[in-house]
């Protein structure tokens, strides 16, 4: 069955409404299109697009009307599978050859307690593993960059940003790991950086704390600052520096830790000089 509009060599082509009738004391009536179905092959396609146009192609809207309530919710997705994968559901913008493609922008609306914005991958039910959230910037000239970044406040804290590895209930926790990559024949590696912002003319700037957690009958995690090892040249250098001030410099402590028990030693503080190791002559 085909359904056309008339065509125009002056103006704009004919327009096609489906339109259900209002409702008056229950919901309103719904509007479904559904492909074919086939007991040997696949189902048949649904294609809803706009029209090309010499300045550019139509625009496509999909939303619910809105509500002195609560408005409707938008659904995308694939249909479930008994015996092999469920289909995908891909977001992709245009290609541009000559200017920038498209953007995608997943935003949540403005409201008094503002609504989440979640990414979840896929659980698995038996004793696989779960899915894989992959978040990567588009590869170039120039490699793009990815950018996470919590809510401003003018009134209380900003928001924070939390990264964490995934609970276990038997055995151990996720690991989270924040590095740079192997750099290329005429570079070195990526530079890491932790520190926080400036503050403002009457408070202190942020606290930086690497800490590992507690331990309830086992040692508790090591704490290691560690130089790589290099082939050519002197080795890398660690520094701890405390703070400058106009009044008086910060100082800088290192202390063992002291142990609970009356009886028993605190922790001790070894400095030591590499030595070369010696030559032997035969």
């Amino acid at each position: 069955m085909k359904i056309n509009s008339g065509y125009s060599s002056g103006g704009s082509g004919g327009d096609i409404f489906i339109d259900v009738g209002v409702g008056t004391s229950g919901q309103g009536g719904s509007v479904s299109i559904a492909s074919g179905k086939s007991t040997q092959g696949f189902g048949g396609t649904v294609v809803i697009e706009t029209g090309e146009g010499s300045f550019g192609s139509g625009e496509f809207f999909v939303g619910t009307s809105s509500s002195p309530l609560q408005s409707g919710i938008v659904s995308i997705l694939s249909g479930a599978s008994e015996t092999d994968n469920s289909g995908s559901v891909t977001l992709v913008s245009g290609e541009s050859q000559i200017g920038k493609a498209g953007d995608i922008k997943l935003a949540v609306g403005s409201s008094m307690i503002g609504g989440s914005l979640v990414l979840t991958a896929g659980t698995s039910f038996d004793h696989g593993h779960g899915g894989v959230l992959v978040m990567s910037a588009g590869n170039s000239f120039a490699g793009g960059e990815i950018s996470l970044a919590a809510g401003d406040s003018d009134r209380v804290e900003g928001g924070g940003v939390l990264l964490s590895g995934g609970m276990s209930s038997i055995s151990s926790s996720g690991a989270l790991t924040i590095q740079s990559t192997v750099g290329g024949k005429l570079g070195g590696s990526g530079f890491l950086k932790l520190a926080t912002g400036s503050s403002g003319e009457n408070s202190g700037s942020g606290f930086v704390g690497l800490l590992s957690g507690d331990a309830e009958s086992g040692q508790a995690g090591k704490l290691s600052l560690k130089v790589g090892r290099g082939f050519s040249g002197s080795g890398g250098i660690v520094e701890l520096l405390a703070g400058t001030t106009a009044v008086e410099g910060g100082s800088v402590f290192l202390n063992a830790g002291s142990s609970l028990e009356f009886q028993t030693e605190g922790g001790s503080i070894d400095i030591k000089e590499e030595t070369k190791p010696k030559v032997v002559q035969l």
